[in-house]
C-alpha cells in the first residue's frame, strides 16, 4: 500500500492443484469478476496459509505483478 493511498482489497479463491504435469506443484487464485487471475507454482508461503486444504478464500491485491494474499475470509458462494 502506497502512503496516503488506500488500495480496495478483492476477494479470491485460493486453490491447489490436485493433478499437473508441471513440474512443481500448482495454484490458482481468481476473484469473483476475474479482475485477479494467477495461475503459477504453489509458494511455500500459500501452502502454508491453505494448511492441508485444497482451497481457501482471501483478501488479496496485485503487488508488482504478484499476488499478494492477506486475511483470510470465510468461504464464498460463487
Amino acid at each position: 500500500m502506497l502512503r496516503g493511498i488506500k488500495i480496495k482489497l478483492m476477494i479470491v479463491k485460493v486453490q491447489q492443484s490436485i493433478t499437473t504435469n508441471a513440474s512443481k506443484p500448482q495454484m490458482l487464485a481468481y476473484s469473483e469478476n476475474r479482475k485477479i487471475e494467477y495461475l503459477g507454482d504453489l509458494t511455500r508461503k500459500v501452502k502454508q496459509r491453505l494448511n492441508g486444504r485444497l482451497k481457501a478464500y482471501f483478501d488479496a491485491d496485485i503487488v508488482n505483478r504478484k499476488i499478494e494474499l492477506y486475511n483470510e475470509v470465510p468461504e464464498q458462494d460463487w
